[in-house]
């Protein structure tokens, strides 16, 4: 996965370019693909005078069209005007409601995630929202697993869902066998702790796309992946979504839960200290190729 901060090519044509003169005659445009490759293209309107007509989805004064572009494909899209009168919320107010609620999903019980017995190994995600949501739960952890995920690789477990307004997804965790998961410690784990984390995330369906990536940023789009041919070894992630990331954390420690500790800890320590010693070597590498090179300034001075 490419991580370049340079700006990214911008593979479509807008006919007519009618931000800057919109009339009440000139409410639409058209995006073409120029790109030999299939694209995605979500277009999203945030407004107070303007929505995005016949739109995928909507929240609040948001409203979006979605849609997968092949070379020289288009799409259509028109705006309309809002009637203001129901909107009884101001732009400050809204704004305030935004931010206050970008994760619409109730989690019960509320401390789960803080307080985990092994009499408690269960939790609940509820679809607050108006519209239709996809969530992802995803869990990274050395002490737990998800029970019957969808995908599972080295020690992330997932699963996956649809849910309707009021919906509930039901997610359970179990404990792993240390002596099994050790080698997987090797690699690129990035918790601190056993216990790990778990992360959830959620977006209106048909606003996202899946990629088979476990590290995506919100600038990046990678490569649409279909998740219901996706084998159990693959994960996957969402782009364009609202994350929460939870620390999980065991109320009081267990015989099964220290036993977890006593294979993960010396394994941890270990491999600390063995990036701290090539991160000490490769300092004393960049010291000594400074002083060469200070050195080398003062000759060229005298």
């Amino acid at each position: 996965m490419s991580t370049s901060s340079e700006p990214k090519e911008f593979c479509l044509e807008i006919t007519p370019n009618i931000f800057d003169e919109i009339t009440p005659e000139n409410m639409k445009f058209r995006v073409k693909n120029v790109k030999e490759e299939i694209v995605m293209v979500l277009v999203d309107c945030e407004s107070f005078m303007f929505k995005i007509k016949d739109p995928k989805s909507r929240d609040v004064l948001i409203t979006q069209k979605f849609e997968y572009l092949k070379k020289g494909g288009e799409i259509e899209v028109e705006l309309e005007f809002r009637n203001p009168d129901p909107i009884s919320l101001t732009m400050s107010e809204y704004s305030e409601y935004y931010n206050a609620r970008e994760f619409w999903l109730d989690i019960t019980p509320q401390d789960f995630l803080h307080e985990i017995t092994p009499g408690n190994m269960k939790f609940r995600l509820k679809n607050a929202k108006d519209y239709s949501v996809t969530v992802l739960v995803d869990c990274e952890s050395f002490m737990f697993k998800l029970k019957n995920p969808k995908s599972q690789e080295g020690l992330v477990t997932q699963k996956l869902q649809d849910l309707k307004k009021g919906e509930e997804m039901e997610v359970e965790l179990e404990f792993r066998n240390p002596e099994e998961d050790k080698k997987h410690l090797q690699g690129y784990y990035r918790s601190e702790n056993a216990e790990g984390k778990i992360t959830i995330s959620h977006a209106d369906i048909g606003t996202f796309i899946f990629v088979r990536n476990i590290e995506v940023y919100e600038d990046e789009i990678g490569e649409p992946y279909d998740r219901e041919k996706a084998p159990p070894n693959h994960l996957i992630a969402m782009c364009g979504v609202k994350r929460q990331i939870y620390s999980v954390k065991m109320k009081e420690d267990t015989e099964e839960s220290r036993k977890i500790k006593d294979v993960f800890c010396p394994i941890m320590l270990n491999k600390m200290r063995a990036e701290a010693e090539v991160a000490s070597v490769d300092h004393k590498i960049l010291k000594k190729k400074n002083a060469k090179s200070k050195k080398k300034k003062c000759c060229t001075i005298l």
